[in-house]
């Protein structure tokens, strides 16, 4: 950096919410990707007026017309936040990127996003959807009979209102959120729902998360003795993972013999997203 230059601040507002000041940097970072000149050319308005809006002061009047008349904005939603930023009539058709799985709805999470937007005219832009980037390390990646390659992206939706029923969710690639030693992650997989059944127990929701390969620090081992009347002793040992279950951690076999693992349990209530569209890009330089 060039002697005398101080590093660039961040704009402020950019996760609140709450006010027009904060939904307008929502849109400076996600529509924009960051760029207050490109906000401030398709708003019709001066280059200061967005800097200032970027450094925390309140929007003015003629600043809000403007970006509802030009950018198309709810004017309920920028004035007061109510509703959804595009009118039924007015919706964009421009979803976000993100790189990692979210943990709700993008415009609550606008710093996870990268910046980048897919125009689809065949797919309205909903405040609740997102693209999610698959990179290599993602473990879905190991399934090839999906067909999902490095570079794709998933369409999501994380409007709890428009998941399919417990009851209906039977492969459904999924989103979920796990508590693990005090620490919220989130993981990609399909959830199966199981009804009740009196030899296998009751009812459940499974989730394969594709992780064939243990984590060694989740891996324990197991040493069982048998001691029979006759005087015998068997002795076996297996190893075991530790899954989360019911928002616990249970510790099932990963014996290459055992043709079914047990997969992990999971609460309806766990679920943050659902896919509901797959598009293939090539490999680029956001891998």
């Amino acid at each position: 950096m060039p002697a005398g230059r101080k590093p660039k601040k961040p704009p402020k507002n950019v996760a609140d919410h709450s006010t027009a000041a904060g939904r307008v940097c929502w849109l400076l970072e996600t529509r924009f990707k960051g760029n207050r000149r490109a906000l401030a050319e398709a708003a019709g308005v001066s280059h200061t007026a967005i800097i200032n809006v970027a450094n925390g002061k309140q929007p003015g009047r003629r600043l809000m017309e403007a970006m509802t008349t030009n950018l198309k904005i709810s004017p309920a939603w920028l004035l007061n936040g109510e509703g959804e930023p595009f009118t039924e009539r007015q919706k964009q058709s421009g979803v976000p990127i993100a790189r990692k799985m979210l943990p709700g709805a993008p415009v609550d999470f606008s710093d996870h996003l990268l910046g980048d937007w897919i125009d689809d005219a065949a797919t309205l832009f909903m405040p609740s959807q997102y693209w999610l980037l698959l990179t290599k390390e993602q473990p879905i990646l190991r399934d090839q009979k999906r067909g999902f390659r490095a570079g794709d992206l998933l369409l999501l939706e994380t409007d709890r209102t428009k998941f399919p029923r417990e009851s209906h969710l039977d492969n459904q690639l999924c989103v979920v959120r796990f508590h693990q030693h005090g620490t919220e992650t989130h993981k990609l997989g399909v959830v199966t729902f199981t009804p009740g059944i009196e030899q296998e127990g009751p009812q459940r929701l499974e989730m394969d998360c594709f992780e064939q390969d243990a984590d060694p620090a989740t891996v324990a081992v197991e040493q069982v003795y048998r001691h029979f009347n006759d005087g015998r002793i068997v002795h076996f040992k297996r190893e075991l993972r530790a899954v989360p279950h019911r928002g616990q951690v249970r510790h099932v076999s990963i014996d290459p013999h055992d043709l079914e693992p047990a997969l992990p349990q999971i609460r309806y209530s766990d679920i943050v997203s659902v896919w509901l569209q797959h598009l293939r890009r090539p490999v680029s330089t956001l891998l």
